[in-house]
């Protein structure tokens, strides 16, 4: 297991502990909105130097779901519409030899639209564990410079991340969620970042801020 995964999992024990306390109190979603901020916890990052007669190459690469940036908003008490936008991997090489030096760097960023379904309604008092499926475009760019040439690829990959996870509470206006699944895309028309699919699993830790007025539900 990945240190990450471990220590994730720690957390959520903990906060699991914490927010019953915390938001024993009445509070509704539904008309109410949420930004957050979400980080990857199962991330595969190398570094790797090379060094060979005339030659030296240095890359950095990074792959799995880095982080998002999320809005969502709760038509229901159970369910919510949401659009995110993130980086699901990035990749930089740099190389000097006798032809001279040439740096290439590439980033894969998905577009997503989608749902989220919590499993339970009622007061926020208890954690909330809900089932998610966001569908969008996948956005790889990649651009290469040397001495005497420049070039910029941008290809497009059809992207779907369905997972389940946990919302926790605190107070009326904070929540923490932890959300586990796998990440689908298509190929690219053409490699970037030296691959043509990013397909993996992920699993993310995320802040949020929760705002507006909510619509208790009808007696």
């Amino acid at each position: 297991m990945y240190p990450t995964l471990k220590i994730a999992m720690c957390c959520l024990m903990v906060l699991t502990a914490l927010a019953a306390p915390a938001t024993a109190q009445e509070n509704y979603l539904k008309g109410r909105s949420c930004l957050e901020l979400s980080f990857g916890l199962w991330v595969e990052s190398q570094a790797r130097s090379v060094i060979s007669a005339g030659e030296v190459e240095q890359t950095a690469s990074t792959n799995g779901l880095l982080g998002a940036l999320e809005f969502t908003y709760w038509a229901t008490e159970q369910m919510a519409w949401g659009l995110s936008a993130g980086v699901l991997g990035a990749k930089a090489t740099s190389s000097v030899n006798s032809s001279g030096v040439s740096q290439s760097a590439s980033a894969i960023i998905p577009i997503l639209a989608g749902v989220k379904y919590h499993l339970s309604k009622g007061d926020l008092s208890s954690p909330r564990f809900f089932l998610a499926g966001f569908l969008g475009p996948v956005l790889g760019t990649q651009a290469e410079n040397t001495i005497t040439n420049q070039s910029a690829i941008t290809s497009t990959a059809l992207g779907l991340k369905p997972g389940v996870g946990v919302d926790l509470f605190f107070g009326s206006s904070f929540k923490v969620a932890l959300e586990g699944g796998y990440f689908l895309t298509t190929k690219f028309s053409e490699p970037i970042g030296g691959r043509t699919s990013y397909s993996g699993p992920f699993f993310t830790l995320s802040l949020g801020f929760v705002f507006g007025s909510a619509t208790p539900p009808t007696p």
